[in-house]
């Protein structure tokens, strides 16, 4: 990353052996850095690795089936908003569909499904980010694989964008010059078309928004942008001011440390003629003609996406039909890097004279094989304060909570959401009530408010719903010191009018003190019309024992035995359980297909339970029952589980795999996460 403080600039670089696998044992003297062609002395030096955890979580040979998947695969990190703290890498996936074909639009589909559930990390803070659909970048990062996939599945051809249905453009068997008369037998004596510049702002104004939004986020930050053509030519640059554009992308890209990778999705050029190419009616030399302006548009097409690359220490992708691979050989370098310090040579002149310097940095290798990636130069600007600007109101603080991916503690609060039939979103929130600020009246009771906002942004980052109200509160002394110790749960209903994939968001802030919280949670509103096969709904709870639920799914016991304790914490919003408590769970199931004879489904369901990455319980695969259907026709399923006495406390997840044997192989299963919480 590249920090300028008062004695200090920091570095970061990426060293690759020829194979392009990190290599990680170099020691300072084995670089030399240049500032502007002078070299400077490395005063510090690091190699930060950002894959420590050892292995890909959710990483599954391509050959397992999606049963195979569901079943093998691990629990989420959470379920909820990140902490900064926690997050290693930030991988912003810039798909720009205003330049892919509808070719390459379905290969780059399946080839992001794969790479996101075989190449990334539970750590990782990721967003797939459409460029036609504006400035939503902040809003779809999430840590939620379930949550990336529904977005990549609904990537669409943009048909009046830069990209055709080919990746290649075909030949017409039409000549014309530049009179639009058509020419027969020989080429039109006109310099080629290799423009194409059909929503180039578009593309750039969408990575311009990735950037900024990723400016104030931790940890590594780094852009993929992918296309089929982002054309810049000499003159037409100029004349536009793409050029500039581009320099100023590259400026910002640098100033907030973000490493922009980019890749060509056309894969291997196919310059020569193919069978899609029409040659009827064209002379020998008109076809040469339109060969060559074929390899030149090509090329051309590439540069700004390679340009893109060197100037900020990214790689370029290009001549690769397999997009996967290339999609890993990114992310391989994403491994790690190596934060070299110096000072630079003005140092010590006026902070006047050196703002607005344009430094230019190069970094060379003294061991041979090697190569290093990093980016061209910083610009010196003047940094402004967290508390510069104009005084912010309330209005804007919930949605700065609300557009950030990261979670607000100030007020701490709990956020389940879950779809609940008939279109809508149910949300339980439980807020630790020591976080309000009470005011005792001369009535004795303790009077507090609270300002909430809950949105829904859709899979392309833009608003789909949103409430928010002013609530106030007000206790009786009787029961106020049992609210500071339960806190008190609230919820709120979100109608949706269409189905698809919501990132669920919401903000508290509390009226008196001004402290915000904030948490975030993926919901799935599934399209009760189609059949595909959807797990919604999930709820967990505790029951007491009973007669009737001698079958529960049991974990073998210990000794050790689990404490009671009353309260709402046993409940569907809270989750807070002791070993050995017995739990019933229950969630809707859409999209089942039915036995022909009988009108019935053939479902059966199976539970897991995790704590952290580690397995601790498997449950048998049984029937589901459709004896009972929720109002908006999905079926009701539920369970039970006993915890084991031995089980120490922390937080659990809960997988339930639903698998639909009448369904397609890849529409026959669902799966579906709950968290929980095992206390002394």
């Amino acid at each position: 990353m590249v920090i300028v403080t008062t004695n200090l600039v920091q570095l970061d670089a990426v060293v690759t052996d020829k194979s392009g696998r990190p290599v990680t044992d170099l020691q300072p003297e084995d670089f030399e850095l240049l500032e502007s062609g002078h070299a400077r002395q490395i005063t510090g030096f690091s190699y930060i690795s950002l894959t420590s955890e050892g292995s890909l979580s959710n990483a599954t040979p391509a050959s397992r089936t999606g049963v195979d998947r569901a079943k093998k695969s691990g629990p989420p990190l959470t379920l909820h908003a990140f902490r900064p703290e926690t997050v290693r890498r930030a991988i912003a996936i810039v798909v720009d569909d205003f330049g892919l074909s509808f070719e390459s639009t379905a290969r780059l589909r399946s080839a992001l499904e794969k790479f996101i559930q075989e190449q990334t990390l539970r750590t990782d803070l990721i967003a797939v980010i459409r460029a036609s659909g504006g400035a939503g970048a902040l809003q779809q990062f999430t840590s939620n694989r379930a949550q990336i996939l529904a977005t990549v599945k609904r990537l669409r051809w943009y048909p009046t964008g830069r990209g055709g249905m080919s990746a290649i453009d075909s030949f017409s068997p039409i000549d014309n010059n530049e009179n639009g008369l058509e020419l027969k037998g020989y080429s039109a004596n006109r310099p080629p078309d290799l423009s194409s510049k059909e929503f180039f702002g578009g593309s750039l104004g969408a990575l311009g928004f990735v950037i900024q939004g990723l400016s104030r986020f931790p940890g590594r930050k780094s852009i993929v942008l992918i296309s089929d053509n982002l054309p810049v030519t000499g003159r037409e640059a100029q004349v536009s001011g793409i050029a500039r554009a581009l320099d100023r992308l590259i400026e910002r890209a640098n100033q907030y440390s973000i490493v922009i990778s980019t890749m060509d999705a056309r894969g291997l050029p196919k310059a020569g003629l193919t069978a899609d190419d029409s040659q009827y009616n064209l002379a020998a030399n008109q076809i040469n003609t339109r060969g060559r302006e074929r390899r030149m548009k090509f090329t051309v097409q590439q540069d700004a996406l390679s340009y893109l690359a060197k100037q900020t220490g990214g790689i370029f992708i290009h001549d690769n039909n397999d997009l996967t691979d290339g999609l890993r050989q990114i992310i391989d370098g994403e491994q790690g890097y190596y934060l070299l310090a110096y000072r630079p040579d003005d140092l010590d002149a006026e902070a006047g004279t050196a703002r607005g310097r344009t430094y230019k940095v190069s970094l060379r290798l003294k061991r041979p094989g090697l190569e290093v990636r990093t980016r061209s130069g910083f610009h010196r600007t003047t940094l402004t304060r967290e508390g510069d600007g104009p005084v912010k109101g309330k209005d804007d603080l919930l949605r700065e909570a609300l557009a950030s991916p990261f979670v607000r503690e100030g007020v701490r609060l709990k956020l389940t959401a879950l779809f609940t039939g008939g279109s809508q979103i149910k949300i339980l929130l439980h807020v630790d009530a020591r976080d309000i600020e009470f005011v005792k009246s001369p009535d004795d009771t303790y009077n507090g408010s609270f300002d909430i906002a809950a949105v829904a942004f859709d899979d392309n980052g833009k608003v789909a719903k949103q409430v928010a109200r002013t609530q106030t509160l007000r206790v009786p002394p009787r029961g106020y010191e049992q609210l500071l110790r339960d806190g008190f749960v609230y919820s709120i209903t979100v109608p949706m009018q269409t189905p698809g994939a919501y990132q669920l968001r919401l903000a508290l802030r509390d009226g008196t003190s001004g402290r915000l919280g904030s948490d975030s949670q993926f919901v799935e509103v599934p399209d009760v019309k189609k059949t595909r096969l959807t797990v919604s709904g999930f709820v967990v709870q505790r029951v007491e024992p009973d007669a009737s639920l001698q079958h529960a799914a049991e974990m073998p016991r210990t000794s050790v035995e689990g404490t009671g304790s009353d309260g709402a914490r046993w409940g569907p919003a809270v989750r807070r359980f002791d070993a050995g408590d017995l739990l019933t769970y229950s969630y809707l199931i859409y999209g089942a297909r039915r036995n022909s004879g009988t009108d019935s489904p053939t479902l059966l369901s199976q539970i897991r339970l995790f704590r952290a990455d580690k397995e601790v319980f498997t449950g048998r695969a049984v029937p589901v029952v459709a004896s009972q259907q929720s109002s908006s026709g999905g079926i009701v399923a539920e369970g039970t589980l006993r915890l084991g006495t031995g089980l120490t406390p922390g937080e659990y997840f809960l997988q339930v795999i639903v698998a639909d044997k009448l369904a397609a192989v890849e529409k026959q299963l669902s799966d579906q996460w709950i968290d929980f919480e095992i206390v002394k």
